[in-house]
């Protein structure tokens, strides 16, 4: 009597693009939602070895002792019964319907939550084709400049580069000892520390843009640094526009209270950036369409972030992809699509939408920034929910197949929280608007470690 080995069932893998707000959500939801399957297994991809909690790197880039503190592991996100659940250090460098196609930059070790399947060994320099079952694309929109810790700083690349112009030197942080410009937490400690230093050996400095990112720089810097001389210039005739008046007048009160100067309707000329020049104190000057000039000795540009959206664009075709802004196209139930979609529309009673044959792409979801998902805002904690409802939505297609009835995905109303000095601070949910002046200066950063799974006191220069 011959004996027979069952044959090993394949892995079915559900991988994930990106690892911040919105797929570390939906890669949480996913794995203790799988216990009854385990043949299906959740890769995470991300280009960086830790999570980096994007909301601190504004206060971190002008204020030092802390940044160490915004780059969290990820060992903590599956538990010792998930282990066959991976995070993987990685870039993307393409994908199909249905495989994605993945580079390793350096061999890390502190990117994977477990022993690394044979299926998915590369040495550097690596190439690997991932095949999927399931993906959930969240890779977001790029850094604007005073906080893309990827981009040397001061490195002048493009028309909306971060320029940072020193009269005493021209070194770039490629150049600095110990950088290295893959990811990793000690580099990115470097970026942050270097962007201090450079903003506290200057005597001014132009902030372009009145949104949150440039708000709280500059009043962080003036909080930080009183002798300075900041500008503020936006385009716009109110700071922060969608949301509620309360939260422009008080942000604007707080930057004249910081001595920070305020310019408003002021369009920045970028041609002016594009080809700079300097006055005869070597400070840059920059003029706006109306004609008024400025000069500075560092200009910050807190704008010009863009969907990150090319790799989903090659691989499923361009008309995934809206053109009047760059965003993926999604359904309600956050599949993506190639057909237009009314993001104006209602969503239907809140309920659940039938899946119908006619959903191009029905295995493959967008998620937080990238995605083009009926008028929500861009944030990280839009991002989490988003990554409830493509979680919540995969899983019920393991289950019941092309007959599940899936999640709509409805935006919540506007959110949002913008520190206005170390302390002082505005925050709006819903039609109510709070000011507080009880803020901390590492922005309760413990609290996002707590919620990627540490507990008890963290060393958080892990």
């Amino acid at each position: 009597m011959g004996i027979f080995w069952a044959k090993p069932k394949p892995v079915k893998n559900i991988v994930i693009l990106g690892g911040s707000y919105g797929g570390l959500r939906a890669a949480k939801l996913l794995a203790d939602q799988l216990e009854s399957h385990p043949e299906y297994r959740i890769i995470v991809i991300d280009r960086n070895s830790h999570m980096n909690h994007l909301y601190v790197f504004p206060r971190f880039s002008i204020l030092p002792g802390h940044e160490f503190k915004a780059f969290i592991p990820y060992t903590r996100i599956f538990t010792e019964s998930q282990s066959r659940h991976l995070i993987i250090q990685a870039n993307v460098l393409s994908m199909t319907s249905y495989s994605v196609t993945v580079s390793r930059h350096t061999p890390s070790k502190s990117s994977f939550t477990g022993e690394i399947p044979k299926d998915l060994e590369m040495a550097e320099g690596d190439t690997k084709t991932i095949p999927f079952e399931y993906a959930i694309y969240a890779l977001g929109a790029s850094l604007p400049d005073p906080i893309n810790v990827w981009k040397p700083l001061g490195h002048i690349e493009e028309p909306d580069a971060y320029q940072l112009h020193l009269k005493e030197s021209s070194t770039t942080l490629s150049q600095i000892d110990g950088y290295e410009q893959e990811g990793s937490k000690s580099g990115s400690i470097a970026w942050l520390q270097a962007a201090q230093s450079r903003v506290a050996k200057v005597n001014s400095m132009i902030v372009v843009g009145g949104g949150a990112l440039g708000i709280q720089i500059a009043t962080d810097a003036a909080e930080v640094h009183p002798q300075k001389t900041i500008t503020l210039i936006h385009s716009r005739e109110h700071l922060m526009p969608i949301y509620d008046q309360k939260v422009h007048e008080e942000a604007l009160r707080s930057l004249q209270k910081l001595n920070v100067d305020v310019n408003l309707n002021e369009r920045i000329d970028m041609e002016t950036i594009r080809n700079p020049t300097h006055d005869e104190n070597g400070q840059q000057v920059i003029k706006t369409l109306s004609g008024r000039t400025f000069a500075a000795d560092a200009i910050l540009l807190c704008t010009g972030s863009h969907p990150n959206n090319r790799i989903l664009s090659r691989g499923l075709g361009k008309d995934v992809i809206n053109p009047a802004n760059g965003h993926v196209r999604v359904l309600r139930t956050l599949q993506v699509t190639n057909t237009m979609v009314d993001t104006s529309a209602p969503c239907t009673d809140g309920g659940p939408s039938t899946l119908v044959p006619t959903v191009p792409f029905p295995h493959i979801f967008a998620i937080g920034d990238v995605a083009d998902a009926f008028g929500a805002i861009k944030a990280g904690h839009t991002a989490y929910n988003q990554g409830e409802v493509a979680a919540n939505n995969i899983i019920s297609l393991i289950n019941k197949g092309s007959s599940a009835e899936l999640q709509q995905y409805q935006p919540g109303p506007p959110a949002i929280k913008i520190t206005l000095g170390i302390k002082h601070y505005v925050y709006q949910e819903g039609p109510t608007v709070v000011v507080g002046d009880d803020g901390v200066e590492d922005l309760h950063v413990a609290l996002v470690w707590h919620m990627l799974g540490f507990t008890g006191d963290i060393d958080m220069h892990q």
